[in-house]
Protein backbone atom coordinates (compact mmCIF):
# COMPACT_ATOMS: atom_id res chain seq x y z
CA UNK A 1 0.00 0.00 0.00
CA UNK A 2 1.00 3.53 -1.12
CA UNK A 3 1.61 5.53 2.54
CA UNK A 4 -0.34 7.97 2.95
CA UNK A 5 0.75 12.35 1.94
CA UNK A 6 -0.16 15.40 2.44
CA UNK A 7 -0.95 17.07 -0.68
CA UNK A 8 -1.48 21.06 -1.99
CA UNK A 9 -3.41 21.36 -5.10
CA UNK A 10 -3.24 25.46 -6.57
CA UNK A 11 -6.37 26.20 -8.05
CA UNK A 12 -9.84 24.59 -7.50
CA UNK A 13 -11.12 24.57 -11.35
CA UNK A 14 -12.00 21.51 -13.09
CA UNK A 15 -9.02 20.36 -13.14
CA UNK A 16 -8.06 20.97 -9.44
CA UNK A 17 -11.13 19.91 -8.41
CA UNK A 18 -10.84 16.58 -9.83
CA UNK A 19 -7.10 15.72 -8.96
CA UNK A 20 -8.21 16.48 -5.71
CA UNK A 21 -11.54 13.55 -5.65
CA UNK A 22 -9.00 11.57 -7.26
CA UNK A 23 -6.10 11.84 -4.92
CA UNK A 24 -8.35 11.84 -1.83
CA UNK A 25 -9.99 8.52 -3.19
CA UNK A 26 -6.71 7.11 -3.11
CA UNK A 27 -5.83 7.91 0.58
CA UNK A 28 -4.17 11.02 0.79
CA UNK A 29 -5.02 14.21 2.45
CA UNK A 30 -5.85 17.14 0.50
CA UNK A 31 -5.46 20.94 0.39
CA UNK A 32 -7.02 23.05 -2.45
CA UNK A 33 -6.12 26.31 -2.37
CA UNK A 34 -7.90 28.97 -4.45
CA UNK A 35 -7.10 32.44 -4.86
CA UNK A 36 -11.20 33.77 -6.25
CA UNK A 37 -13.74 33.95 -3.77
CA UNK A 38 -16.62 32.44 -5.94
CA UNK A 39 -14.96 29.27 -6.82
CA UNK A 40 -17.29 27.04 -9.25
CA UNK A 41 -17.15 23.39 -8.90
CA UNK A 42 -18.08 21.47 -12.31
CA UNK A 43 -17.42 17.55 -10.38
CA UNK A 44 -21.22 16.86 -10.14
CA UNK A 45 -21.90 16.95 -13.36
CA UNK A 46 -18.72 14.95 -14.38
CA UNK A 47 -18.87 11.80 -11.58
CA UNK A 48 -21.88 10.14 -10.94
Amino acid sequence: MIPQKNIAIVGAGLVGSLLAIYLARRGHKITVFERRHETVYYTHMTLP
